[in-house]
């Protein structure tokens, strides 16, 4: 970390804990901030992602640990190794008469709740939202269960670790429309729903004219067995159906792409072949390879890749009966797949996902 603030100078550290918020940031970067005013700290939550973002050139990385060990006592002491990270650097760039701005995709996960909490109650400047993916087409409102999460934190913290509070708030479950959030980035073409006067746009920073000309196909993985968010079922079925689905497009060439945390290869049979390189997230294998057709179950990558290029044909297998927290979910998700023109392939039977 080697970024020299002055007066005028803006901070903005962004909480990456995604590939596709590591793009987000990184346009977001490239887009909104000023060379000379505005200094970006990209603060990554495992290795992998700080490799990405050193080959891509990103300097001030900070590595957050939150493989936390040790139980509950463990993940209170991580959490405030996380927070103490973070406040430390922006608390330095506010002393020496800069300004900061704190990019987090959510404010549900307890981590960065109480470093929203802890930004907030310095007043050391404004809270962002990062783009999440499809998730911001269909949250919704904040269970009660995850109220409940946050009180019960909010007393455990307050025996544990004094000074260290959780914020309480209602309506979207990310947070976007509480009064600890003032700015919403969101990419072009998804319609989030979030409130117009927080919201700003940035394009997808992945643009290639050679998508759509191979009659190639690419089948994204998904990571349900490993979250244990569907069972075996549910996935061996969508598998079949996708096999068949390309039966039917006979595309040149089949390639396959797991979930970037994923343990297992779901959807994958015989004769897919697997994506290699070093590229930070799907949709870069996507233009480079110039695919035709885009496959998976309720992937992020469906939604990214029209924005892509409009002219890429996706398939939603299983879309309808996917492991989703609620019907309100659900009818989001396929009303918004509907308006992206994503097509949505129905199981041949009723499957449960769980």
């Amino acid at each position: 970390m080697n970024a020299e603030h002055g007066q005028n100078m803006t901070g903005h550290l962004f909480i990456v804990e995604t590939e596709l918020q590591l793009l987000a940031a990184m346009a977001i970067e490239h887009q909104y901030l000023l060379a000379g005013n505005d200094v970006a700290y990209y603060f990554v939550t495992s290795d992998k992602l700080l490799s990405a973002a050193t080959e891509r050139g990103k300097e001030n990385l900070i590595l957050l640990n939150r493989n936390h060990h040790g139980g509950f006592i463990g993940k209170v002491r991580f959490i405030k190794e996380n927070t103490r990270t973070v406040i430390n650097v922006a608390e330095n760039i506010t002393a020496r008469g800069g300004a900061c701005v704190l990019y987090v995709p959510r404010i549900d996960d307890i981590y960065n709740n109480v470093l929203t909490a802890q930004f907030r109650r310095k007043k050391l400047g404004k809270v962002a939202l990062l783009p999440d993916g499809a998730l911001n087409i269909f949250s919704s409102n904040i269970t009660a269960a995850c109220h409940k999460a946050l009180k019960k934190w909010s007393l455990k913290l307050r025996l544990l670790a004094p000074g260290y509070s959780v914020l309480q708030y209602d309506g979207d479950e990310l947070g976007a429309d509480s009064e600890w959030i003032d700015v919403i980035y969101s990419f072009y073409g998804l319609n989030t729903g979030y409130c117009a006067d927080k919201e700003r746009y940035i394009e997808f920073p992945v643009q290639f004219s050679k998508t759509g000309e191979s009659d190639s196909a690419i089948i994204i993985g998904q990571n349900f067995l490993a979250y244990h968010q569907a069972n075996h079922d549910f996935v061996a079925t969508v598998t079949a159906e996708i096999h068949s689905l390309l039966g039917v497009l006979k595309p040149q060439r089949i390639f396959y792409a797991p979930h970037p945390r994923a343990v297992t290869a779901e959807f994958r049979t015989d004769g897919m072949e697997p994506v290699s390189g070093p590229y930070l997230c799907i949709e870069e294998i996507i233009a480079v390879l110039g695919c035709r057709y885009v496959i998976s179950c309720n992937s992020t990558a469906l939604f990214t890749a029209r924005l892509i290029d409009p002219s890429i044909r996706c398939y939603a297998v299983g879309a309808e009966s996917s492991p989703i927290q609620n019907q309100y979910q659900r009818e989001s998700l396929l009303s918004a797949m509907q308006d992206a023109g994503i097509n949505v392939v129905t199981l041949p039977s009723a499957v449960h996902a769980t």
